[in-house]
């Protein structure tokens, strides 16, 4: 069920909110977190029902390993329970994401024939893995609390975060289902809630939407076997560019937005991460959550930067190889993942050198790089990748097929809201105040937008990973 769609904005969420509100003021707050409970296992089933199973056995498995971690006293048992319990976590992702890759790529190298079964990659199940590998971890390193099953069931499937993030702790929402709507009334969480909501959806359907549109027809002729010319692969790619920050920017304002409305607060996951100067600087502002999960669970664990220099280039190196083997099954995103390791590695050196680049030739650097490494996050053919890139670099090929003015004016739109920003997040937190009355008039905006457009509901491109 899409954020986008119509069964969600006009049927799902009102009926949610509605239960969810009457049965807090009238039952209390047991039974409202319960329908929120049901709601979200409701939620993920309308994918598939058959995958239900899958996530239960997942939650039951970390919650019991958590128990366990928190009332085994000796060392060596609680390191055998984090083992088992993390290595679980890895064998469900790995059999229903990797499965059909590792089978290619033995049949490759060992000149097999090798078969295995098509395997349908469930809904979310990057996302909750790692998220209940966090919770696992974190019980074994120095939390001693132990949850409630029916809060840890909400912490896993809390319908707004479950699809595609942010990856949120289980002590930062967890703690929170005992006092929604914290410090404040109702009405101002549900206005900021409405208002970010409805920012995301802007973002999709109106920017993310306009975008692909530009790109896809592009890479779709070189899939096709046609040429691509200088200037359309740029086109192509400086559209994929802004496309995917506002696909999944979007995502993040409407799941924070609706987890707003029920009087919970999940983590940021962008800040204008195209106005960085430096690769650093990049990874702290992109996927906020992805990038705080890969350095507190894997970067320090593999060394970081407090046991010398070449620990912590392999440690870089490791962490985005790890990291973009999670978005896909892919070698262009193996690749894609070792560039970024590889222009961390250099921003390391650089700074160790004492060297420093000017800001503004910083930007441009960091641009062109991102532009290119996108290519091959968007195309899984890594052959059909490099001919984009090369094809970005042959100046000589100058031939314009479609020049379409429109097009060009959406992407430097585009740009402009991208790098000079700013954050709706922070916009809608910490600086605007919402009465109750703005929250009706932009619901009323945005009950419009959905009936009266009729915009088609899409995907959302972290869905995939």
């Amino acid at each position: 069920m899409l954020f986008t769609s119509h069964v969600f904005t006009l049927v799902f969420l009102p009926i949610v909110m509605g239960m969810y509100l009457c049965f807090y003021r009238y039952l209390g707050l047991k039974p409202a977190l319960s329908i929120l409970t049901l709601s979200s296992l409701f939620f993920y089933g309308w994918w598939n029902p058959v995958y239900l199973w899958l996530i239960g056995f997942s939650i039951i498995i970390n919650f019991v390993s958590g128990r366990l971690l928190v009332t085994t006293l000796s060392a060596g048992g609680r390191r055998l329970i984090l083992i088992c319990a993390v290595s679980i976590n890895l064998v469900l992702l790995g059999y229903f994401k990797y499965s059909g890759f590792l089978v290619d790529n033995i049949n490759a190298i060992a000149g097999l024939e090798l078969t295995i079964d098509a395997v349908v990659l469930p809904l979310a199940i990057s996302f909750f893995t790692f998220q209940q590998i966090s919770y696992v971890v974190d019980i074994y390193k120095n939390n001693k609390t132990i949850y409630q099953f029916t809060d840890y069931i909400l912490f896993v499937t809390f319908f707004p975060q479950l699809i595609a993030g942010p990856i949120v702790r289980h002590d930062t929402l967890i703690p929170q289902f005992s006092n929604p709507y914290a410090n404040q009334q109702k009405s101002i969480w549900i206005s900021r809630g409405i208002v970010l909501f409805t920012i995301g959806l802007f973002k999709k359907v109106v920017l993310a939407n306009a975008l692909e549109d530009i790109s896809t027809p592009y890479f779709e002729s070189v899939f096709s076997g046609s040429g691509i010319t200088f200037l359309d692969s740029w086109q192509a790619a400086l559209a994929f560019t802004f496309q995917i920050y506002f696909d999944f920017s979007a995502y993040s304002d409407m799941a924070i937005g609706l987890a707003l409305m029920f009087g919970f607060t999940i983590p940021e996951n962008f800040n204008i991460p195209y106005a960085s100067f430096d690769i650093q600087e990049f990874w702290r502002r992109w996927h906020i959550s992805l990038s705080t999960f890969l350095r507190d669970y894997l970067y320090i664990p593999l060394g970081g930067s407090r046991n010398g220099l070449i620990r912590q280039l392999q440690a870089l190196i490791a962490t985005m190889f790890l990291g973009g083997l999670w978005h896909g099954a892919s070698w262009s995103f193996v690749v894609w993942g070792l560039l970024h390791g590889t222009a961390l590695v250099l921003h390391v050196l650089w700074q160790k050198l004492g060297l420093r680049m000017p800001k503004p030739i910083g930007w441009i650097v960091l641009f062109i790089f991102l532009v290119f490494s996108w290519v091959l996050f968007r195309i899984q053919d890594f052959s059909i990748a490099t001919d984009i890139m090369l094809s970005m670099v042959d100046i000589k090929n100058w031939e314009i097929n479609n020049l379409d003015k429109s097009y060009w004016l959406t992407i430097i739109i585009a740009a402009l809201i991208a790098t000079l920003g700013p954050s709706s997040t922070k916009v809608t937190l910490n600086l605007m105040n919402p009465r109750p009355i703005y929250a009706v008039v932009v619901g009323f905006l945005l009950t419009y937008l959905i009936v009266e457009t009729g915009y088609e509901a899409r995907e959302f491109i972290y869905f995939q990973f």
